[in-house]
Protein backbone atom coordinates (compact mmCIF):
# COMPACT_ATOMS: atom_id res chain seq x y z
CA UNK A 1 0.00 0.00 0.00
CA UNK A 2 1.36 3.59 -1.06
CA UNK A 3 0.78 5.71 1.68
CA UNK A 4 0.83 9.80 1.71
CA UNK A 5 4.33 9.89 2.76
CA UNK A 6 5.21 7.52 0.48
CA UNK A 7 3.44 9.44 -2.55
CA UNK A 8 5.08 12.58 -1.83
CA UNK A 9 8.47 11.31 -1.17
CA UNK A 10 7.99 9.66 -4.36
CA UNK A 11 6.94 13.25 -5.83
CA UNK A 12 9.73 15.17 -4.35
CA UNK A 13 12.55 12.68 -6.05
CA UNK A 14 10.94 12.93 -9.32
CA UNK A 15 13.55 14.80 -10.91
CA UNK A 16 15.42 11.46 -11.14
CA UNK A 17 12.91 9.79 -13.31
CA UNK A 18 13.24 13.18 -15.22
CA UNK A 19 16.67 13.43 -15.35
CA UNK A 20 17.05 9.79 -16.42
CA UNK A 21 14.87 10.17 -19.02
CA UNK A 22 16.51 13.63 -20.56
CA UNK A 23 20.23 11.12 -20.49
CA UNK A 24 18.01 8.47 -22.71
CA UNK A 25 17.41 11.02 -24.94
CA UNK A 26 20.91 12.49 -24.91
CA UNK A 27 22.57 9.07 -25.40
CA UNK A 28 20.50 8.29 -28.28
CA UNK A 29 19.66 4.80 -26.77
CA UNK A 30 15.94 4.97 -28.82
CA UNK A 31 17.58 5.52 -32.36
CA UNK A 32 19.63 2.30 -31.58
CA UNK A 33 16.50 0.63 -30.71
CA UNK A 34 14.22 1.73 -33.63
CA UNK A 35 17.01 0.36 -35.75
CA UNK A 36 17.39 -2.82 -34.32
CA UNK A 37 14.39 -3.52 -31.84
CA UNK A 38 15.77 -5.43 -28.88
CA UNK A 39 19.43 -5.22 -27.79
CA UNK A 40 21.30 -5.88 -23.94
CA UNK A 41 22.46 -3.08 -22.41
CA UNK A 42 25.97 -4.57 -23.60
CA UNK A 43 25.29 -3.97 -27.24
CA UNK A 44 24.00 -0.94 -26.54
CA UNK A 45 26.93 0.49 -24.75
CA UNK A 46 29.09 -0.90 -27.46
CA UNK A 47 27.61 1.02 -30.03
CA UNK A 48 27.48 4.15 -27.83
CA UNK A 49 31.13 3.48 -26.37
CA UNK A 50 29.83 3.84 -23.13
CA UNK A 51 30.06 1.49 -19.80
CA UNK A 52 27.64 -1.05 -19.93
CA UNK A 53 26.89 -1.68 -15.93
CA UNK A 54 25.75 1.79 -15.52
CA UNK A 55 24.04 1.64 -19.11
CA UNK A 56 22.30 -1.39 -17.37
CA UNK A 57 21.18 0.56 -14.78
CA UNK A 58 19.41 3.02 -16.28
CA UNK A 59 17.82 1.32 -18.28
CA UNK A 60 16.53 -0.84 -15.45
CA UNK A 61 15.33 2.23 -13.49
CA UNK A 62 13.73 3.67 -16.73
CA UNK A 63 11.95 0.27 -17.74
CA UNK A 64 10.45 -0.22 -14.08
CA UNK A 65 9.09 3.51 -14.89
CA UNK A 66 7.36 2.12 -18.17
CA UNK A 67 9.85 4.21 -20.61
CA UNK A 68 11.62 0.99 -22.28
CA UNK A 69 10.26 -2.71 -21.62
CA UNK A 70 12.82 -4.87 -20.23
CA UNK A 71 12.50 -8.53 -21.49
CA UNK A 72 12.57 -11.81 -20.20
CA UNK A 73 15.93 -12.48 -22.24
CA UNK A 74 17.62 -9.67 -20.70
CA UNK A 75 17.21 -7.51 -24.22
CA UNK A 76 15.77 -4.02 -23.64
CA UNK A 77 13.36 -2.40 -26.27
CA UNK A 78 11.08 0.01 -27.16
CA UNK A 79 7.62 0.44 -25.50
CA UNK A 80 4.99 3.70 -26.55
CA UNK A 81 6.67 5.80 -24.42
CA UNK A 82 10.36 5.95 -24.72
CA UNK A 83 9.08 5.28 -28.93
CA UNK A 84 9.20 9.13 -28.72
CA UNK A 85 12.48 9.53 -27.97
CA UNK A 86 13.43 8.18 -31.03
CA UNK A 87 14.15 10.98 -33.80
CA UNK A 88 12.33 8.83 -36.48
CA UNK A 89 9.11 9.11 -34.28
CA UNK A 90 7.09 11.61 -36.12
CA UNK A 91 5.96 13.22 -32.90
CA UNK A 92 9.21 12.89 -31.31
CA UNK A 93 10.11 14.74 -28.28
CA UNK A 94 13.86 14.23 -28.58
CA UNK A 95 15.08 17.85 -29.61
CA UNK A 96 12.24 19.68 -27.25
CA UNK A 97 14.50 17.43 -24.26
CA UNK A 98 17.85 18.57 -25.19
CA UNK A 99 17.32 22.33 -26.24
CA UNK A 100 19.74 23.70 -23.61
CA UNK A 101 19.21 20.87 -21.34
CA UNK A 102 22.02 21.84 -19.00
CA UNK A 103 21.09 25.67 -18.29
CA UNK A 104 17.16 24.47 -18.11
CA UNK A 105 18.20 21.81 -15.61
CA UNK A 106 19.58 24.58 -13.41
CA UNK A 107 17.12 27.22 -13.91
CA UNK A 108 14.43 24.11 -12.54
CA UNK A 109 16.43 23.58 -9.70
CA UNK A 110 16.08 27.60 -8.80
CA UNK A 111 11.95 27.49 -8.72
CA UNK A 112 12.46 28.61 -4.82
CA UNK A 113 14.53 31.67 -6.23
CA UNK A 114 12.19 32.21 -8.55
CA UNK A 115 8.77 32.25 -6.38
CA UNK A 116 10.74 34.30 -3.76
CA UNK A 117 11.99 37.04 -5.65
CA UNK A 118 9.03 37.22 -8.46
CA UNK A 119 11.18 36.98 -11.30
CA UNK A 120 12.48 34.05 -13.73
CA UNK A 121 14.99 31.46 -12.27
CA UNK A 122 16.89 32.12 -15.39
CA UNK A 123 17.24 35.40 -15.14
CA UNK A 124 18.75 34.96 -11.36
CA UNK A 125 21.03 32.32 -11.99
CA UNK A 126 22.87 33.79 -15.50
CA UNK A 127 22.19 37.94 -14.86
CA UNK A 128 20.40 37.86 -18.10
CA UNK A 129 17.18 37.10 -19.70
CA UNK A 130 17.07 33.53 -21.47
CA UNK A 131 16.18 35.13 -25.41
CA UNK A 132 19.40 37.51 -24.46
CA UNK A 133 21.25 34.30 -23.52
CA UNK A 134 20.44 32.92 -27.33
CA UNK A 135 20.65 35.89 -28.87
CA UNK A 136 24.49 35.84 -27.90
CA UNK A 137 24.92 31.87 -28.54
CA UNK A 138 23.79 31.46 -32.85
CA UNK A 139 23.59 27.14 -32.53
CA UNK A 140 21.68 27.62 -29.24
CA UNK A 141 19.20 30.01 -30.99
CA UNK A 142 18.97 27.54 -34.08
CA UNK A 143 17.98 24.72 -31.86
CA UNK A 144 15.71 26.71 -30.33
CA UNK A 145 13.73 28.24 -33.10
CA UNK A 146 14.05 24.26 -34.78
CA UNK A 147 12.65 22.69 -31.64
CA UNK A 148 9.65 24.51 -31.80
CA UNK A 149 8.89 23.93 -35.19
CA UNK A 150 9.18 20.45 -34.47
CA UNK A 151 7.47 20.44 -30.64
CA UNK A 152 4.52 22.40 -32.38
CA UNK A 153 3.97 20.36 -35.39
CA UNK A 154 1.40 17.90 -34.49
CA UNK A 155 -0.32 20.43 -32.58
CA UNK A 156 -0.62 22.91 -35.37
CA UNK A 157 -2.18 20.28 -37.56
CA UNK A 158 -5.17 19.97 -34.97
CA UNK A 159 -5.06 24.12 -34.65
CA UNK A 160 -5.44 25.27 -38.03
CA UNK A 161 -8.49 23.96 -39.48
CA UNK A 162 -10.24 25.26 -36.21
CA UNK A 163 -9.34 29.17 -37.03
CA UNK A 164 -12.37 31.05 -38.28
CA UNK A 165 -11.06 32.90 -41.40
CA UNK A 166 -12.85 34.58 -44.00
CA UNK A 167 -12.44 33.79 -47.58
CA UNK A 168 -9.52 36.14 -49.05
CA UNK A 169 -7.90 37.16 -46.16
CA UNK A 170 -4.81 38.45 -45.47
CA UNK A 171 -3.30 35.98 -42.44
CA UNK A 172 -0.24 37.79 -40.14
CA UNK A 173 1.48 35.58 -37.90
CA UNK A 174 2.98 37.32 -35.81
CA UNK A 175 5.87 36.14 -33.61
CA UNK A 176 5.35 33.06 -35.93
CA UNK A 177 8.84 31.72 -35.90
CA UNK A 178 10.16 29.39 -38.74
CA UNK A 179 6.42 29.45 -39.89
CA UNK A 180 5.37 26.13 -39.54
CA UNK A 181 2.01 26.91 -38.06
CA UNK A 182 1.06 29.44 -40.98
CA UNK A 183 2.32 26.81 -43.37
CA UNK A 184 -0.63 24.42 -42.13
CA UNK A 185 -3.34 27.18 -42.06
CA UNK A 186 -2.01 27.50 -45.53
CA UNK A 187 -2.62 24.12 -46.34
CA UNK A 188 -6.18 24.17 -44.96
CA UNK A 189 -7.03 27.86 -46.52
CA UNK A 190 -6.68 27.50 -50.57
CA UNK A 191 -7.98 30.92 -50.64
CA UNK A 192 -6.14 33.11 -48.31
CA UNK A 193 -2.60 34.60 -48.09
CA UNK A 194 -0.07 34.38 -45.46
CA UNK A 195 2.49 37.17 -43.90
CA UNK A 196 5.64 35.58 -41.55
CA UNK A 197 6.32 38.06 -39.04
CA UNK A 198 9.35 37.22 -36.68
CA UNK A 199 13.14 38.72 -36.49
CA UNK A 200 15.09 38.53 -39.55
CA UNK A 201 17.39 36.09 -38.80
CA UNK A 202 14.23 33.93 -37.84
CA UNK A 203 12.26 35.01 -41.10
CA UNK A 204 15.21 34.02 -43.23
CA UNK A 205 14.70 30.48 -41.88
CA UNK A 206 11.39 30.24 -42.95
CA UNK A 207 9.82 26.17 -43.63
CA UNK A 208 6.74 27.56 -45.95
CA UNK A 209 6.46 25.15 -48.41
CA UNK A 210 3.62 27.34 -50.41
CA UNK A 211 4.13 29.37 -53.28
CA UNK A 212 5.64 32.86 -53.05
CA UNK A 213 2.47 34.35 -54.41
CA UNK A 214 0.75 33.11 -51.57
CA UNK A 215 2.90 34.88 -48.70
CA UNK A 216 5.54 36.62 -47.79
CA UNK A 217 8.11 37.45 -44.52
CA UNK A 218 8.39 40.52 -43.32
CA UNK A 219 11.36 40.98 -40.46
CA UNK A 220 10.99 42.94 -36.89
CA UNK A 221 10.23 42.94 -33.72
CA UNK A 222 6.48 42.94 -31.92
CA UNK A 223 8.24 45.50 -29.56
CA UNK A 224 8.10 47.93 -32.31
CA UNK A 225 4.94 49.31 -34.26
CA UNK A 226 4.24 46.88 -36.90
CA UNK A 227 5.10 47.29 -40.42
CA UNK A 228 2.15 48.50 -42.86
CA UNK A 229 0.42 45.53 -44.70
CA UNK A 230 -2.80 44.64 -46.22
CA UNK A 231 -3.51 41.77 -43.08
CA UNK A 232 -6.99 41.33 -41.94
CA UNK A 233 -6.27 38.15 -39.23
CA UNK A 234 -3.25 38.43 -37.03
CA UNK A 235 -2.37 35.53 -35.20
CA UNK A 236 0.02 35.15 -32.06
CA UNK A 237 0.59 31.45 -31.20
CA UNK A 238 2.34 30.62 -27.69
CA UNK A 239 3.71 34.19 -27.77
CA UNK A 240 1.96 36.05 -24.98
CA UNK A 241 2.81 33.59 -22.22
CA UNK A 242 6.72 34.31 -22.61
CA UNK A 243 6.56 38.06 -21.55
CA UNK A 244 5.23 40.23 -18.85
CA UNK A 245 1.70 41.75 -18.31
CA UNK A 246 3.93 44.71 -19.50
CA UNK A 247 5.23 43.63 -22.63
CA UNK A 248 1.75 41.56 -23.46
CA UNK A 249 0.26 44.83 -23.55
CA UNK A 250 2.63 46.65 -25.90
CA UNK A 251 2.50 43.93 -28.16
CA UNK A 252 -1.00 43.69 -28.50
CA UNK A 253 -1.15 47.52 -28.35
CA UNK A 254 1.21 47.19 -31.65
CA UNK A 255 -0.80 45.16 -32.76
CA UNK A 256 -4.14 46.99 -32.65
CA UNK A 257 -2.93 50.31 -33.99
CA UNK A 258 -2.80 48.09 -37.49
CA UNK A 259 -5.96 46.55 -37.20
CA UNK A 260 -9.27 47.70 -39.10
CA UNK A 261 -12.93 47.94 -38.54
CA UNK A 262 -14.03 43.85 -39.15
CA UNK A 263 -10.36 42.62 -38.18
CA UNK A 264 -9.48 40.23 -35.53
CA UNK A 265 -6.77 38.86 -33.30
CA UNK A 266 -6.36 35.28 -32.55
CA UNK A 267 -4.49 34.31 -29.57
CA UNK A 268 -3.73 31.05 -29.37
CA UNK A 269 -2.47 29.74 -25.69
CA UNK A 270 -3.23 27.31 -22.69
CA UNK A 271 -5.80 29.11 -20.90
CA UNK A 272 -5.74 27.93 -16.96
CA UNK A 273 -8.68 26.80 -15.72
CA UNK A 274 -10.03 28.46 -12.41
CA UNK A 275 -10.33 25.66 -10.12
CA UNK A 276 -7.91 23.08 -8.57
CA UNK A 277 -8.15 20.28 -11.38
CA UNK A 278 -4.83 19.27 -13.20
CA UNK A 279 -4.23 20.61 -16.26
CA UNK A 280 -1.39 21.25 -18.91
CA UNK A 281 -1.42 24.74 -18.66
CA UNK A 282 -0.46 24.51 -14.82
CA UNK A 283 2.45 22.63 -15.69
CA UNK A 284 3.78 24.78 -18.55
CA UNK A 285 3.20 27.94 -16.49
CA UNK A 286 5.83 26.52 -13.70
CA UNK A 287 8.05 25.95 -16.56
CA UNK A 288 7.64 29.58 -17.65
CA UNK A 289 8.26 30.52 -14.25
CA UNK A 290 11.53 29.08 -14.11
CA UNK A 291 12.61 30.68 -17.86
CA UNK A 292 10.69 33.60 -19.15
CA UNK A 293 9.27 36.76 -17.15
CA UNK A 294 5.53 35.71 -17.99
CA UNK A 295 3.00 32.61 -17.64
CA UNK A 296 -0.11 31.13 -18.92
CA UNK A 297 -3.36 33.14 -17.93
CA UNK A 298 -6.73 32.84 -16.87
CA UNK A 299 -9.48 34.19 -19.06
CA UNK A 300 -9.65 37.18 -17.13
CA UNK A 301 -6.31 37.93 -16.96
CA UNK A 302 -6.25 37.74 -20.62
CA UNK A 303 -9.34 40.15 -20.25
CA UNK A 304 -7.10 42.16 -18.09
CA UNK A 305 -4.94 42.37 -21.23
CA UNK A 306 -6.88 43.32 -23.72
CA UNK A 307 -8.88 45.48 -22.30
CA UNK A 308 -5.56 47.81 -21.72
CA UNK A 309 -4.72 47.28 -25.40
CA UNK A 310 -8.74 48.68 -25.91
CA UNK A 311 -9.31 45.55 -27.72
CA UNK A 312 -12.21 42.38 -26.41
CA UNK A 313 -12.74 39.15 -26.47
CA UNK A 314 -15.00 37.93 -28.31
CA UNK A 315 -15.49 34.40 -28.27
CA UNK A 316 -12.68 30.92 -26.88
CA UNK A 317 -12.79 28.32 -29.12
CA UNK A 318 -12.00 24.95 -27.56
CA UNK A 319 -9.30 22.54 -29.62
CA UNK A 320 -7.52 19.09 -29.37
CA UNK A 321 -5.18 20.44 -27.96
CA UNK A 322 -4.40 22.12 -24.40
CA UNK A 323 -4.25 24.80 -26.06
CA UNK A 324 -7.66 27.54 -27.27
CA UNK A 325 -8.18 30.10 -29.48
CA UNK A 326 -8.99 33.44 -28.10
CA UNK A 327 -10.18 35.75 -30.26
CA UNK A 328 -9.99 39.18 -30.15
CA UNK A 329 -11.42 42.15 -31.71
CA UNK A 330 -11.25 45.99 -31.46
CA UNK A 331 -12.88 48.07 -28.69
CA UNK A 332 -16.65 49.01 -30.09
CA UNK A 333 -16.59 52.96 -29.40
CA UNK A 334 -18.98 54.02 -27.06
CA UNK A 335 -22.32 55.60 -28.97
Amino acid sequence: MITPKDRISSLAHAYLLSSAIIAAADLGIADLLWKNPEQTAEQLSSALKIDPRHLYRLLRYLASHQIFAQNPNGTFSLNPESAYLADEHPESIRHALLVTPGLRWNAIGAIREAVAHGKPAFDILHGKTYFEYLAENPEAEKRFNSHMTTYTQEEDKLIAPLLPINKGHTVMDIGGGEGQFLNEVLNHFSDIRGILFDLNNVVSNSKIQHDCKRWEAQGGSFFEPLPKTNADTYVLKRVLHNWSDEDCVRILNNIRQTMKEGSNLFIIEGVVPENSSPHPSKDTDLFLMTLFPGSERTEKELQELAKQAQLQITRIISTPTFLSIVELKLCKLEA
